[in-house]
């Protein structure tokens, strides 16, 4: 089958959708022909691409221009996917998260399916929506957490329980082990992988490291230059590794005992909550460590306890109470058998439930 996926997800970046997208176009390729479809980032080689997302399958990548213009940057973005589209062999279903080129394309007479992340928080979006959803070329819709999708169900009567389904973003199945880079990592067993965002929680990070002085610290994604810029103070226990590659990741995995995962919660039920992803996403790191076999302490938020489940496949503290993190932290670092259990369990609710591959076969099903 001949899949083109439609994303605005600029590659190559660090960015979590640019790394989701392309692992699920990988996984993807090892059954079907398939063409990404994305914004013109920084100039790369196919080499270069494979080695940052830490590739398996080869597939096309075709970047187009994305205008810096408010509001009309997407569209204009949008029709340079269409004349690309038309210029090309159709292919048998159109799978994407870019909503106006999905929209644009739904009267080809190929199968489209919506893969959604974020609610409707437009009256334009929903208008979009909603003539997609009745286009007879549609087919379904993906959504990545079971919250997101009654979200749907509730705004638009035609997505029912036969045209949609739930599937969180999940992770490929990592081996942990192999190197990190140079600067990594022989007694930092407590790590943090992330940007310096502070939905992301690094602040809470920081204030751990500065109570736990004898405990070292390890942080991948933001340089020193960019924390700082952001008004946060390194203490000297924190060894700052920035950006590292898939394969980096996975080597850093290996050598970590305890991963945190502080994530902020996200805004109460209201206009703003349409626009917070903490509101409605499904975080990419909890898979990758859930996958790679790690300890996770992380946010007490329900986007997280809808994946880390009862409490038995890691621990979850109040966001906001460091004293609480601290608590589990030192524990954890002090009974190596608890950690080989949460680890354990982790691990088999990953395989379970989480793992990419059969991500990427559920959501073509039937097509």
């Amino acid at each position: 089958m001949k899949i083109m996926y439609l994303s605005s997800s600029v590659i190559p970046s660090p960015e979590a959708n640019s790394v989701q997208v392309s692992r699920m176009c990988d996984n993807f390729a090892r059954e079907h022909d398939v063409v990404l479809v994305c914004r013109r980032g920084d100039p790369f080689t196919p080499e270069g691409f494979r080695a940052q997302y830490g590739l398996q399958s080869d597939f096309r990548v075709v970047r187009l221009w994305w205008p810096r213009v408010p509001v009309l940057g997407s569209s204009i973005y949008a029709l340079q996917v269409l004349v690309f589209v038309l210029c090309q062999r159709r292919p048998d279903v159109f799978y994407a998260r870019h909503l106006i080129s999905l929209w644009l394309v739904r009267f080809m007479g190929v199968p489209i399916i919506y893969e959604a992340h974020m609610p409707v928080s437009s009256r334009m979006a929903k208008l979009l929506c909603g003539q997609l959803f009745r286009s007879q070329t549609f087919r379904r819709l993906v959504c990545v957490s079971a919250k997101l999708l009654s979200h749907y169900q509730q705004v638009f009567t035609s997505i029912t329980a036969q045209n949609s389904l739930v599937a969180p973003n999940g992770a490929d199945r990592l081996e942990p082990g192999g190197q990190a880079n140079e600067s990594c990592l022989q007694e930092s067993i407590v790590g943090y992988i992330g940007s310096a965002k502070k939905e992301k929680g690094i602040d809470l990070v920081l204030e751990l490291a500065r109570r736990m002085p004898s405990q070292s610290f390890c942080i991948a994604g933001p340089s020193k230059e960019a924390l700082l810029s952001l008004g946060h103070n390194v203490p000297d226990n924190v060894n700052l590794l920035g950006f590292l590659s898939q394969q980096e990741i996975t080597g850093l995995l290996g050598q970590l005992a305890v991963v945190l995962a502080p994530y902020k919660p996200g805004q109460a039920d209201g206009p703003q909550s349409l626009k917070d992803d903490a509101h409605w996403g499904s975080p990419l790191k909890i898979f990758e460590f859930m996958s790679a076999g790690k300890c996770i302490i992380a946010s007490d938020i329900e986007i997280v306890r809808e994946l880390i489940g009862d409490g038995e496949e890691g621990v979850l503290c109040p966001p906001e109470d460091v004293d609480a993190w601290r608590g589990a932290l030192e524990e954890l670092l002090d009974d190596e058998e608890k950690r080989r259990r949460l680890s354990a369990n982790g691990q088999l609710r990953f395989a379970k439930n989480f793992d990419r591959s059969v991500r990427a076969r559920r959501v073509l099903e039937g097509l």
